[in-house]
């Protein structure tokens, strides 16, 4: 049988010839095709089954592959600002702020942040009209709408603060003794005092200032609400001291609202993320100013400042030191909240675990610490050989110096800085005081302290480190190596002997 093509006017790739088999894809086709019949259907021209029916499959394929690429972008790339709650406290801003910014930038998240009364932060966050809430410890089911970043941005520590020399440390049976308070809004010291006739003050300074006015004994409050406070009242904080032996630990949280719960997963990754690579060489990372804590006095604060900025510069980085008045705040400060501590013995980690659980020591010595006793030159002979053999003395020490408040025997008087114990020394109240060399000479010599004369050897003569908090591991090896180049130069015992009595 004869089989007849009948074709009206088709245009395909400007010919008039079905397409070949390796033709390209992008064609363009007008008019329409007239059924054939035949004995060859794979030539069959049809409406129903046009030859290009192949290639329009791929198109569609390729379409929708478009558009959900299209949408992941839009997802990865979230253009929205999300608004969360921020208490009105300078913790919330110094502290938690920081954390909770960095989080959403690592998930690449918008954020802005909301100060309001705590207890109407909250009541908003619950009921959708903020996106959640920047920080809080472990919320009840009084707020079901809140979704908990099982991850806690940062996690603050409870303090016992008291400026009544009788109070040495801390025991429960405290507060049945002695008159305590706390801060409004702080949960679990409302909860440690309850049943206890207990003041709540309205803010941290002035819950401190009652203990400097004798109207209270302890005060409770987490440490970095602390030392922000203490650093508020300035010289008329001093007499206040953080007991040793308090140890309580709060979990700070940042939480959504149930309607993004979607970013929850975004959120707890990019918390593991800037918890396991902090130290990443990225642009960010070396426009960063690298902030380390310490309690020394000038001048040795300075030496070894200097040394450590050197050590930074020649990374290519930048560093600050930032004097705390307050050894052991200087290293809870670094734990929590810092960069690192600028110096400390090796074994700092096993004296203090609780504040160096994210602190490394730098196993390369930024300079050798040498501890003396001194004494009034008016009492009778004694030598030093050891921690026995200041046994039946009346030893002063600075409070935060670890290695001291582990080993001194005898009775020991701490004080949170050396110009009052060598006050207390040369109007013989205390028989003995055990400093670092440099800032006890340098502070003898400034005050005129002609009686009181140093003791050999030194009761500690070890080297000491940096510690640099866990998230900047990465920066670990070259800062050894530059701290390594300074020694190879003799510029450590050099800058040390500089630093001495304040020239």
């Amino acid at each position: 049988m004869k089989t007849t093509l009948i074709k009206t006017a088709d245009r395909v790739a400007e010919g008039f010839n079905p397409p070949a088999p390796t033709t390209p894809c992008m064609r363009v086709r007008t008019g329409r095709f007239i059924r054939i019949t035949g004995p060859r259907p794979g030539n069959e021209f049809s409406p129903r089954f046009p030859v290009w029916g192949k290639e329009y499959s791929r198109l569609f394929v390729v379409i929708i592959c478009f558009l959900l690429a299209g949408s992941l972008r839009a997802e990865a790339s979230d253009t929205s600002v999300y608004t969360l709650g921020l208490g009105d406290g300078e913790v919330a801003i110094q502290a938690i702020q920081p954390r909770v910014a960095a989080l959403y930038a690592r998930a690449g998240l918008g954020v802005r942040f909301v100060r309001l009364p705590h207890n109407r932060s909250l009541i908003q966050a619950n009921a959708g009209e903020l996106d959640g809430e920047a920080g809080r410890i472990p919320l009840d089911e009084a707020f079901p709408n809140l979704i908990r970043i099982k991850i806690p941005v940062l996690e603050f520590h409870g303090a016992a603060y008291t400026a009544n020399p009788a109070i040495r440390s801390f025991s429960p049976d405290l507060f049945e003794k002695y008159r305590s308070g706390h801060v409004l809004g702080v949960l679990w010291a409302k909860d440690m005092l309850a049943g206890k006739d207990a003041v709540t003050a309205m803010a941290h300074p002035a819950l401190l200032r009652m203990l400097v006015q004798d109207r209270l004994d302890i005060a409770l409050m987490n440490d970095t609400a602390g030392y922000l406070a203490l650093a508020q009242l300035g010289e008329a904080g001093s007499a206040i001291r953080c007991l040793p032996d308090f140890h309580v630990s709060i979990p700070i949280y940042t939480y959504v609202h149930k309607k993004h719960a979607a970013f929850v997963p975004r959120l707890e990754n990019a918390m593991k993320a800037i918890l396991s690579d902090g130290g990443r060489d990225t642009a960010d990372a070396r426009n960063k100013v690298y902030t380390f804590y310490s309690g020394l006095a000038f001048p040795v604060r300075t030496v070894f400042e200097h040394r450590l900025e050197e050590a930074f510069c020649r990374m290519g980085r930048t560093c600050r030191v930032v004097f705390t008045g307050s050894a052991q705040r200087a290293l809870v400060m670094a734990d929590q909240q810092g960069d690192g501590d600028l110096i400390r013995l090796a074994d700092i980690t096993t004296l203090a675990p609780e504040n160096t659980r994210h602190l490394l020591v730098v196993p390369e010595s930024i300079g050798q610490l040498a501890y003396y006793t001194y004494v009034r030159g008016d009492l009778p002979a004694m030598d030093v050989n050891g921690w026995d053999s200041l046994a039946a003395y009346r030893n002063g020490m600075r409070i935060g110096v670890k290695i001291l408040e582990e080993k001194m025997p005898g009775t020991v008087i701490r004080l949170p800085d050396a110009d009052r114990l060598f006050k207390m020394l040369a109007m013989g109240r205390i028989d003995t005081v055990t400093e670092q060399e440099a800032l006890a000479d340098s502070l003898i010599w400034q005050k005129g302290y002609a009686r009181i004369r140093k003791l050999s050897p030194p009761l500690i003569n070890q080297p000491g480190y940096c510690l640099i908090h866990k998230r900047h591991r990465c920066l670990m090896p070259d800062l050894i190596s530059a701290l390594k180049a300074i020694k190879a130069e003799g510029r450590l015992d050099q800058s040390l002997s500089h630093g001495r009595h304040g020239r």
